[in-house]
């Protein structure tokens, strides 16, 4: 009965010390956003995370999907997170941004599809 006890309590003890879902999903979506305000890469992008969904993937290892709005539009960015009693970070994938080239590619051709419009109109027609 005595070792059901202490082994109860030990259990008790470390999963008291490890973090819940929500308190990763939220640092995780507070971290990002200060990344996002803070960084000359990211900054004038005006990124906004809405929300972070994260699973557990085994020990301290997890995988989520933050949910940002760049323009208007929403798009899911995959991260993995790792976390332990002290520390815990994330790290995007490799790619996970693209949308922001692509956006801004998609808005340089508008811009140029325009002034081709405006130049046939004046020289060609």
């Amino acid at each position: 009965m005595k070792k059901l006890l202490l082994i109860l309590c030990i259990s008790t003890i470390l999963y008291g010390c490890s973090r819940s879902i929500d308190e990763i999903s939220s640092f995780v979506k507070n971290n990002m956003q200060e990344k996002f305000n803070s960084d000359s890469n990211f900054k004038k992008y005006n990124l906004q995370v809405k929300k972070v969904t994260v699973m557990k993937i085994e020990g301290n290892k997890y995988k989520g999907i933050a949910d940002v709005n760049f323009k208007e539009n929403s798009y899911d960015v995959p991260i993995e997170i790792i976390s332990d009693n002290k520390q815990m970070m994330w790290e995007a994938q490799a790619g996970a941004f693209a949308f922001i080239a692509q956006k801004e590619f998609q808005e340089l051709q508008k811009d140029f599809d325009n002034q081709m419009d405006e130049y046939n109109k004046k020289y060609v027609d």
